[in-house]
């Protein structure tokens, strides 16, 4: 069972295009950057990553090398569903959304929930989401 963050608040759900957790065949990549989360992560989805990138601190100039890394690690298990689990700069964080939105890897994300105390999955947009977005432009 996993927890998913909603609109209408924490829901539990089943999802096989998700996959459990602690399923093996869902890879799971962590990405460290800073502040070590490997061994929480691994204990809290209660498996250990198929993969982790670890690093110190990182500057902007360094996001290239970092998203180089996370994209051939992707490419490797190309078509397969990969759990990933952040911790880093949110500018690096954004441009990688950016980079797997472009190459359509099966990316999930998951991200610690203090108030679940574990780790939730973060809903998807999708593309009938976006058809329904309203923008609203009034001249000035």
């Amino acid at each position: 069972m996993v927890k998913e963050l909603s609109s209408r608040g924490l829901v539990d759900f089943e999802d096989s295009a998700i996959g459990d957790m602690a399923d093996p065949v869902v890879k799971l990549l962590i990405l460290s950057i800073g502040r070590d989360i490997v061994s929480s992560a691994e204990a809290q989805l209660n498996r250990v990553a198929d993969a982790t990138i670890q690093l110190g601190e990182v500057y902007p100039g360094d996001y290239p090398a970092v998203r180089k890394q996370i994209y051939e690690q992707l490419k490797l298990w190309s078509g397969e569903e990969v759990q990933l689990v952040l911790s880093g700069p949110l500018g690096l964080i954004f441009t990688l959304g950016q980079l797997v939105g472009l190459n359509h890897f099966k990316v999930s994300i998951l991200q610690y929930d203090a108030e679940a105390s574990g780790y939730t999955s973060v809903p998807t947009p999708t593309r009938r989401e976006i058809s329904n977005y309203k923008i609203e432009r009034t001249l000035q």
